[in-house]
């Protein structure tokens, strides 16, 4: 498992496990599958599946924000940064279908930093924080960032 693996990993099960606040039961389990499936080597098949989802209709806030950070696993996996275009859109359309989605916001303040966009990674990542406070993809670009900045 490569430490990109393994640190979406880590922030996903934290996230979504016993870190969420969002009262959705099945969060956990969500995070927990695509974990795995992701551990198992298995990112694009994993990512096509949550496509395939969203493509046919299935596709809920949750099944959205997880296809963003499916795409930024793609595109630490490849090197290619179309992936993040990709992630960004997904990410947008989760929080088009629920503002209030501290996975999302995360998300795209896991983005903002990584394409260097250090002061809206703040924001979003302070936002994602105060709809979860242990949301440990937000506390990260949020630590990323401020360190990037200087502060």
């Amino acid at each position: 498992m490569t430490f990109g693996l393994a640190a979406l990993a880590g922030a996903l099960a934290v996230v979504l496990g016993g870190g969420w606040n969002g009262g959705d039961d099945t969060a956990g389990e969500d995070v927990a599958a695509l974990v795995e499936q992701f551990s198992a080597g298995s990112s694009r098949s994993v990512v096509r599946r949550l496509e395939n989802a969203v493509a046919g209709g299935d596709g809920d806030a949750r099944s959205l924000a997880l296809l963003g950070l499916g795409y930024q696993q793609l595109s630490r996996e490849t090197g290619d940064a179309s992936w993040l275009t990709r992630s960004q859109e997904a990410l947008r359309s989760a929080l088009a279908a629920d503002k209030s989605d501290p996975v999302a916001v995360a998300g795209l303040a896991q983005l903002a930093v990584t394409q260097h966009r250090f002061q809206e990674g703040i924001r979003l990542a302070r936002r994602a924080l105060r709809l979860d406070p242990r949301n440990a993809v937000a506390l990260g670009a949020l630590g990323d960032a401020l360190l990037a900045t200087g502060r």
